[in-house]
């Protein structure tokens, strides 16, 4: 395909959407605006970018397709000061944020003036940051969730995709709600999860100071949450101020059910749970090819107990995934 891309937010993210999209399509134009004129010009020497809008509201009059790889509050202001007329008529934006039915709300007014808004997460990433860390292989068969609303045509999602092919990611079509439902279970609250297990390993440090060197060399668990947990403030700063709380709640509620297991020591049980979550952990894990992070693995044995996957299986079948 040929035409403007414009991306705003050139971190690991934005820049690596930038790098797969210019891959796919050499002939697109990849025009960039960041806030941090460092990262900005880094992007260019590095070629992520072809080009730098010394504006936002110029890079938005340029572009084929927008988007906007910026922290999820920061897209919602974005959205909300967006300039319509600005923008060309056939003009696809999108976003990469983490939570979709805020950004979604946010988009609103842009489909009144017949502006096509479809809400994405690729859900791939890095311990990395910065757009000196970003590669066009990052998506690379992970999950790529679009979150289009009902008025938006077919044609402009299947549109999407076809400018997003570079990331060669699998295509999931989910609503906004049906999205954050299960990225909070699979995402949000196990990063929680990390984050405690982290705080707990820093508190008996205080009595013991081995716990650090032993960590670092032996447990995979605790490494793994140490990683997982530097995105955790950023997390707990939006969980705080939307709604997304209450899916944190349910997955708190699910896990109660697990404590009087413990305390009545039923060994059978217990131990063909926990057969299970292994089966399931490394199930998953075979099946994933791409980036993929240790984390997630054992972090995954919590599903069989939380479950809240309902419509998990269905909504894999019906993108063809399953």
């Amino acid at each position: 395909m040929e035409g403007n891309v414009f991306v705003v937010g050139l971190g690991l993210i934005g820049g690596s959407m930038a790098l797969a999209i210019k891959k796919a399509h050499p002939n697109a134009v990849i025009i960039g605006y960041d806030v941090n004129e460092n990262e900005l010009k880094l992007a260019r020497s590095l070629k992520v970018i072809d080009e730098i809008a010394s504006s936002l509201e110029q890079g938005l009059r340029q572009a084929d397709l927008i988007i906007l790889a910026t922290p999820v509050m920061q897209t919602e202001k974005i959205l909300a000061e967006m300039p319509f007329s600005v923008l060309k008529e056939n003009v696809i934006v999108t976003d990469v944020g983490s939570t979709k039915q805020r950004i979604v709300k946010h988009a609103k007014q842009l489909g009144k003036q017949g502006i096509t808004f479809i809400g994405g997460h690729p859900m791939a990433g890095s311990h990395k940051s910065g757009v000196a860390a970003a590669r066009a292989h990052l998506f690379e068969n992970a999950f790529y969730v679009l979150t289009p609303t009902n008025d938006v045509a077919a044609r402009d999602v299947e549109r999407l995709k076809e400018w997003l092919k570079g990331t060669k990611a699998q295509f999931v079509v989910l609503s906004p709600e049906e999205h954050d439902r299960i990225t909070g279970v699979i995402s949000h609250f196990p990063h929680i999860i990390a984050a405690s297990l982290v705080h707990q390993a820093q508190q008996y440090e205080k009595e013991n100071p081995l716990v650090s060197r032993l960590a670092a060399g032996g447990s995979a668990i605790l490494r793994a949450s140490l990683q997982a947990t530097r995105k955790c403030g950023a997390i707990f700063l939006y969980i705080i101020k939307t709604k997304c709380w209450r899916y944190l709640m349910a997955g708190f509620q699910r896990c109660k059910s697990f404590v009087p297991l413990w305390k009545r020591k039923i060994a059978k049980r217990f131990t063909g749970i926990f057969y299970k979550q292994n089966n399931f952990a490394t199930g998953f894990q075979r099946e994933r090819k791409g980036q993929f992070h240790l984390f997630t693995i054992y972090m995954s044995m919590f599903l069989i107990i939380l479950g809240l996957f309902p419509k998990l299986p269905a909504i894999l079948q019906k993108n063809k995934l399953a």
